[in-house]
């Protein structure tokens, strides 16, 4: 009687699981291993004992001050925005200015024109300073003010409206200040 041959078992691999990201003990984000500082938080997950004391002292107050560098922040993209809605509303009105046929340009096409110009100028600003606020508030500065310059001395401008002017001026000046703070905040907490 022939005994009964038992299959060959070959051994099964063991089912791997993929790793896991490693993620901040402070902020539950995951961040990159090879680094010292999570680049959401800065908090020095391989950092040493003086880095996390160090850290932990500084956060609450730099935290305070970034917080409210970023809501200038938001307040200068918010007017950059409404500089954008304005421009539009030009260029839509020039749509609508009644003109007389004269040889040359039309100048309600070129009011269109400079207004859409504008508009799409404003919203890239605004766009852009919600990422990097620090340049597109310096642009924005420039070009309001060479725009109110030009107003004043051409002699369209009102004492309201030159002081709506100076205030909004007023905000983007704020805006780029703390936009250069914010960038500076984060340097010390080692944010991306």
């Amino acid at each position: 009687m022939e005994e009964p041959v038992e299959p060959i078992k070959e051994p099964v691999a063991e089912l791997q699981t993929p790793a896991q990201p490693a993620t901040c003990p402070e902020c539950s984000k995951a961040y990159n291993p090879q680094k010292i500082f999570c680049n959401y938080c800065g908090y020095p997950v391989n950092g040493t004992q003086e880095q996390m004391a160090q850290y932990e002292m500084n956060k609450f107050e730099l935290d305070y001050e970034l917080d409210a560098a970023r809501k200038h922040v938001l307040y200068g993209s918010i007017i950059l925005y409404v500089f954008a809605a304005l421009s539009a509303i030009g260029a839509l009105f020039a749509l609508f200015i009644p003109t007389e046929p004269s040889p040359g340009t039309d100048p309600a096409t070129a009011l269109f024109i400079i207004m859409a110009i504008s508009t799409a100028i404003f919203a890239g600003l605004g766009l852009w300073s919600r990422k990097q606020p620090f340049i597109p508030f310096i642009i924005a500065s420039i070009i309001f003010l060479l725009g109110v310059l030009g107003n004043v001395l051409s002699g369209n401008v009102n004492m309201p409206g030159l002081f709506i002017y100076l205030l909004c001026l007023f905000a983007l000046i704020k805006g780029s200040i703390n936009g250069y703070k914010a960038i500076q905040i984060k340097r010390k907490l080692h944010i991306d």
